[in-house]
């Protein structure tokens, strides 16, 4: 904000309060979608948002006056929240059937309104005698001259006419197009696309207002009485109507525990992140709508789009919106998701909103309102072909005969260095899951005192460590093809360096603190150009290879699900005592092995 501006707002002797915008939103152009209730946020000289917020506060005595200032506070954090949340979503693009009636409702006030105008001021024309408008000077009455009347029922009877027609070829004129575009952003704050079905139906609705008034207006020209309706000025999409539950993102809270009652048992990290991440794609193509917005139609449309969207995204890619990705003509060589991932997200939908309306009674009332995501799993993914599947013995032996497997990656590769050895080798011969791996401390590696054999200590005890279950912790034996391939010396030379540093410090976390996200596109990237490209191949496969060399090894099933951290169908006695002991993990762990796998290269250059 300029000094000029500041000096506008101060008063003589009265203190203000500032607050500075977010670094993101200061000096950049305002969209035309943004919403009315931000505009304080905005310069009115520039049209950019402002670089500060400044209030003034009232002479008052001390109490009232920090009480004042703590409301403001509260005011600026939620309006600075809100204006971060629009932009990082974007504007809505569909509309509600309540959407639809508003701005039906609006436009048909806007007509009686200035209908009413007209016949209360006239327009000032003259008979034959004197044809021609009187300009900037007053009638001696208000009201319609007899010319008035005559040219403003002429004009109206017109219009009309062609209204009706264009109502019932269902074939809006293009300024009606452009006017209900224009309405959705300026009321709504929607932005519609071109040719898109909800710009059709908003320009339908509109035209639909428009002979209803046109009918209205024909009936005060005949004398009858037809009050002008008063202009709505409740958005309904943006109405925190309590019959509409709250808003998706505050479901999420809710459901993930960031917002729910003491006691409430919450959901595994890894499967909060999934959630959020379907979530926000949710967001990116309808908008953070209210649960009961949340229609059959938005919820396919979701489904729909996430079949479309691409497992292995390259970076530049990642960062867009869901509507643009999806538009993007470099998505359709790359390989699709798993059906099981989509439907996956769709359950998490499911499991939010069902959450939503068990607390807010969304379907204790007699409009029957059901949640919109069940149901519309994709039909078949529980067969195999649906599935990731474990690696063929042909298929492994392409991946670690990879130079960059065998040798490590460049330090700043995708594969950041010997970790492009390391997770590989590690899953192929304990079926951990990826970021189990990866969020290793180099102490996690440790030496049981009565077998004498090393171990990982997959624990999720510590603030940056996480497991998918409270099951997935455990102790699993290093195998002895691993300590052959030089794991030992390779924790040895950590441990030196940093004890209590990362097992693999070359990874880094991603804004959700996923230390293996983009390994895991690195590992990706690299099945694709070693002709891998089966969208069921993925890192997760060396976890079903594991379980597979376990059954052929007659590794009993209770040791294989203890070495992967399975859950298997427990007795009360089964929580009893500490588990299998590493001497008896150990020696089933030495039974796997993989018969057509040649490893000596590992040896030759163990780390």
């Amino acid at each position: 904000m300029s000094r000029q501006m500041t000096h506008i707002q101060r008063r003589r002797g009265t203190p203000e309060f500032r607050r500075r915008l977010p670094v993101e939103m200061a000096g950049k152009p305002v969209p035309s979608w943004w919403p009315a209730n931000l505009r304080d946020l905005v310069s009115a000289k520039t049209g950019c948002f402002k670089r500060e917020l400044v209030r003034g506060i009232a002479r008052v005595p001390e109490p009232r006056r920090k009480a004042q200032v703590a409301k403001l506070i509260a005011e600026t954090e939620a309006l600075f929240a809100e204006a971060k949340r629009t932009l990082a979503t974007g504007p809505r693009r569909e509309l509600s059937e309540g959407d639809l009636q508003f701005l039906a409702d609006h436009r048909r006030a806007e007509i009686l309104s200035v209908d009413e105008h007209l016949r209360r001021e006239g327009f000032g024309l003259m008979g034959e005698e004197g044809a021609g408008v009187q300009i900037g000077s007053a009638l001696e009455e208000p009201g319609l001259t007899t010319a008035d009347y005559d040219f403003l029922g002429a004009v109206q009877a017109e219009r009309f006419a062609d209204m009706k027609r264009e109502l019932a070829t269902r074939r809006p004129p293009a300024q009606i197009i452009e006017r209900a575009k224009r309405a959705a952003a300026e009321l709504l704050s929607v932005e519609l696309q071109d040719g898109s079905e909800d710009l059709r139906d908003a320009a339908l609705r509109l035209l639909e207002a428009e002979v209803l008034a046109f009918q209205d207006a024909t009936r005060r020209h005949n004398g009858e009485v037809v009050r002008t309706p008063a202009t709505p000025s409740t958005k309904p999409a943006n109405r925190a109507d309590a019959s509409d539950g709250p808003r998706l993102t505050e479901a999420f809270k809710a459901w993930s525990g960031e917002n729910a009652n003491p006691g409430k048992e919450k959901p595994a990290s890894n499967t909060i992140r999934e959630a959020d991440h379907a979530v926000r794609r949710f967001i990116e193509l309808h908008g953070d709508l209210f649960v009961r917005q949340i229609t059959r139609k938005h919820a396919r449309e979701f489904r729909d789009a996430l079949l479309k969207l691409p497992t292995r995204l390259p970076g530049y890619l990642r960062q867009l919106p869901l509507p643009k990705l999806l538009a993007e003509p470099a998505i359709e060589k790359m390989p699709k998701p798993n059906v099981a991932t989509v439907n996956k997200a769709m359950a998490l939908l499911s499991a939010i909103l069902s959450e939503a309306a068990d607390d807010h009674d969304l379907e204790a009332d007699a409009a029957g309102w059901s949640n919109p995501f069940k149901g519309l799993r994709i039909k078949g993914a529980s067969k195999a072909e649906g599935k990731r599947r474990p690696f063929e013995m042909a298929e492994l032996r392409k991946v670690f005969s990879d130079p960059e497997i065998i040798g490590g990656d460049k330090p700043k590769g995708g594969g950041r260095g010997i970790t492009a050895r390391w997770l590989p080798l590690l899953a192929l011969f304990n079926g951990a899951r990826r970021e189990e791996l990866a969020q290793l401390k180099v102490r996690d590696v440790m030496l049981d005192d009565v077998s004498g054999r090393w171990f990982l200590n997959l624990t999720n005890l510590e603030d940056d460590q996480s497991l998918k279950t409270d099951g997935s912790v455990r102790k699993v034996p290093v195998h002895r093809e691993l300590i052959a391939c030089g794991f030992l010396e390779y924790v040895a030379a950590r441990r030196r360096k940093e004890l209590d540093g990362w097992l693999f410090p070359l990874l880094t976390p991603n804004s959700e603190g996923i230390r293996g996200d983009s390994w895991g596109r690195w590992f990706g990237r690299k099945l694709d150009e070693l002709g891998l490209s089966d969208p069921r191949l993925v890192f997760h496969s060396f976890r079903h290879t594991f379980l597979d060399r376990c059954r052929d090894c007659d590794v009993p099933r209770e040791i294989a699900y203890a070495f992967t951290g399975h859950a298997t169908g427990k007795t009360v006695g089964d929580d009893y005592g500490r588990g299998f002991s590493i001497t008896r993990l150990a020696r089933e762990m030495d039974k796997v092995r993989y018969p057509g796998l040649d490893l000596s290269a590992y040896y030759v250059q163990a780390a």
